[in-house]
């Protein structure tokens, strides 16, 4: 997908390789759309919710990253949300979809949320919860000063200069 509406790099094909062979096993599936280049990639596995009354295709998320937005491609994103929703049903697949782990003020959250407005779609939100992110635009040192305190900051600096005394020292962020 190319370029993504948001970056997920755990559901990049790289890493989701590996785990192909889960598909068939762990009631897991890959849903995709478009020809070569895909405009919309999200694995998934169909599990019962709740109290296991119904069943419900629920997408991966990574446990260590909080972060389980399917790629979408920015230049298409509401027109393929709107195809993946419609197709769901004509595959044989639940009714209900859960997107763990999504950041809400995302632009997929955004799109989402829009397309079940505009189709008088049901969305519920649970569970709701924010995490730090490094938003674009922002420089690395303002965001990690604003971050941490200016006391940290300071003594991660002397930390820091009392390293590079001993030999050469390298941050890349």
């Amino acid at each position: 997908v190319a370029p993504p509406a948001e970056q997920n790099i755990f559901n990049h094909p790289d890493f989701l390789r590996p785990a192909l062979e889960h598909f068939a096993t762990d009631n897991c599936g890959l849903l995709t759309t478009g020809s070569t280049a895909p405009d919309f990639l999200m694995p998934f596995q169909v599990t019962r919710a709740g109290l296991g009354l119904r069943k419900t295709i629920y997408s991966w998320s990574n446990l260590y990253t909080t972060q389980g937005t399917p790629l979408i491609s920015t230049h298409t994103l509401p027109d393929t949300l709107e195809k993946v929703l419609a197709e769901l049903p004509k595959h044989d697949l639940p009714d209900t979809l859960v997107l763990p782990d999504t950041s809400l003020d995302a632009v997929f959250a955004q799109a989402l949320n829009d397309l079940a407005q505009r189709k008088n779609l049901p969305l519920q939100i649970i569970r709701q919860q924010k995490r730090p992110g490094l938003l674009n635009g922002t420089a690395a040192e303002t965001y990690l000063t604003n971050a941490i305190g200016k006391n940290h900051h300071r003594e991660y600096r002397r930390l820091w200069r009392r390293l590079s005394e001993i030999g050469r020292l390298e941050r890349q962020i």
